[in-house]
C-alpha cells in the first residue's frame, strides 16, 4: 500500500512538472508603428498589437508588423515591399542592429529613403532600452546616399523640406533640480537632417524634454503625457503649441509651473536666433495656474537659474 501511494504521489509532482512546464510564458503588448504620411510629408504612428516570447522576438514581431504596412492606406504611404524579410537582429547595451533582406535597399528617391529610414528607426527606439538602431542589408552596413554608411541612428526627427543625411547633433535640454529651485542642463544627441529648419530642431527639443532627463538626480518638467501640436518660428519667436496634457496631467503649483517655464525658456533659446518663446495650448494662451504665457508676456533666457554642476 505504502509503495502504491508513493507511485501515485509521484505521477502527481510529474504532472504538476508538466503542467508548469508548459505554462505560457508569451507577453501580449500594444506598440507604435510609424509610417510616412501621403507624400512622405512626415510621420506618425499606428498603434498594433503584438504576442512574443522575449526581447528579440519583441523585436522581430515588431518589424515584421511594420514590413506588413500601415492599416490606413489613405493616410499612409506602403513605403517598402512586402518581400522584405527580417533576416537577423542583434543588440548590444542599447544599440540595436537589424538585418534586412536586399529588398530593402529599393527606394524612389531621397525622400522616399528619407522617410523609410525615419520611420523604421523611431519604430524600434521606441522601446526603452533602445536607443539607437543601425540597418544592415544582406550583413553589410546600409549606404547612404553620400556614399557613407548611416550606422547607428537615434531618434530622427523628419523634416520633409529639409536635405542631406541625416546627422547627430548634440543638444542642451534643461530639467528641474532636486530643489525646484533651478534648472540643470543635460546633453543629447538627436538626429536630424543636416539642414533642418528652427521649427524642426525646437520640436526634437521638447519632444526630448518629454521623455525627461537621463541623468537620475533631475526631474522632468513637462508631462509624459503632454504631445507637441507644432512649433512655429518667426523672427525670434517661437510658438510651441501643445496638446491638452499639458495642463490635465501637469503636477501645478507655483514651483512646478517655474520649472516648467524656465526650462522651457532656456532649452528652446539655445537654438541660435531664438531669443522668445510662447505656449499654447491647442492655439490658446497657456494659463497653467498661476502664469499666462502669451504673445504679450513671452518667455526669456533665465541665465541666473541655471545650476552649474
Amino acid at each position: 500500500m505504502k509503495k502504491v501511494l508513493i507511485l501515485v504521489f509521484a505521477l502527481i509532482l510529474a504532472v504538476a512538472g508538466c503542467s508548469l512546464i508548459n505554462q505560457d510564458t508569451t507577453t501580449n503588448g500594444n506598440i507604435d508603428l510609424y509610417f510616412a504620411l501621403k507624400g512622405n510629408v512626415g510621420l506618425d504612428n499606428e498603434q498594433r498589437s503584438i504576442t512574443y516570447s522575449n526581447a528579440q522576438d519583441k523585436y522581430i514581431k515588431t518589424l515584421e508588423e511594420w514590413i506588413i504596412g500601415p492599416s490606413d492606406t489613405s493616410k499612409f504611404e506602403k513605403s517598402i515591399s512586402s518581400t522584405v524579410k527580417v533576416l537577423g537582429i542583434s543588440s548590444e547595451q542599447d544599440k540595436l542592429t537589424v538585418n534586412l533582406n536586399n529588398d530593402f535597399n529599393t527606394f524612389g528617391g531621397v525622400m522616399h529613403e528619407a522617410s523609410t529610414i525615419a520611420a523604421l528607426v523611431n519604430t524600434m527606439v521606441q522601446f526603452p532600452e533602445i536607443n539607437s538602431v543601425k540597418i544592415t542589408i544582406e550583413g553589410k552596413d546600409l549606404i547612404a546616399p553620400s556614399g557613407n554608411p548611416y550606422g547607428y541612428l537615434t531618434e530622427i526627427q523628419f523634416d520633409p523640406n529639409a536635405q542631406g543625411q541625416f546627422k547627430n547633433r548634440e543638444v542642451i535640454l534643461y530639467f528641474a533640480d532636486d530643489q525646484a529651485i533651478n534648472v540643470v542642463a543635460e546633453k543629447r544627441t538627436i538626429n536630424l537632417a543636416e539642414n533642418a529648419s528652427k521649427d524642426i530642431l525646437i520640436k526634437a527639443l521638447i519632444e526630448q524634454m518629454i521623455k525627461g532627463p537621463e541623468n537620475t538626480y533631475l526631474y522632468p518638467t513637462i508631462p509624459s503625457e503632454a504631445r507637441v501640436n507644432s512649433v512655429m518660428v518667426v523672427g525670434e519667436r517661437a510658438t510651441i503649441d501643445f496638446s491638452e496634457e499639458m495642463l490635465t496631467k501637469h503636477s501645478k503649483g507655483a514651483a512646478g509651473e517655474d520649472m516648467t517655464l524656465t526650462s522651457i525658456a532656456n532649452t528652446v533659446t539655445e537654438v541660435e536666433g531664438i531669443r522668445e518663446v510662447v505656449l499654447t495650448l491647442n492655439g490658446q494662451p497657456l494659463n497653467i495656474e498661476h502664469v499666462i504665457v502669451d504673445s504679450n508676456n513671452p518667455l526669456t533666457r533665465a541665465e541666473d537659474r541655471i545650476l552649474k554642476m
